[in-house]
């Protein structure tokens, strides 16, 4: 990552990335992604237009929480109104403290 709200001064980040197992796997998911998508470098997570078409500028905070408000809805998740993306990363560090 280039920078970060916790990178101040703009030096970056990188972190590893483990694979996993078959549908699973994070780095199978993602190269799989970047391949379809034709991406080769910027955002990973991209703007989509109305008519599908994938932009260069990154995916915003307000399309991802619609997004999964969208999918919590699909799958029938009652809570979805109350949940924004900040749920999921905190949520996530929670599950990981116990680990």
């Amino acid at each position: 990552m280039p920078r970060s709200k916790t990178d101040p001064h703009g030096k970056g980040l990188k972190r590893a990335l483990p694979r996993g197992n078959g549908l699973v796997c994070p780095v199978s998911v993602l190269e799989n992604w970047l391949q379809h998508a034709d991406i080769h470098e910027g955002p990973v997570f991209r703007a989509v237009d109305r008519w599908d078409r994938l932009q260069p500028q990154a995916l915003s905070g307000g399309s991802v929480n619609h997004i999964l408000k969208a999918l919590g809805e699909i799958c029938g998740l009652g809570f979805m109104p109350t949940l924004s993306s900040h749920s999921f990363r905190r949520g996530l560090s929670t599950a990981a403290a116990w680990e």
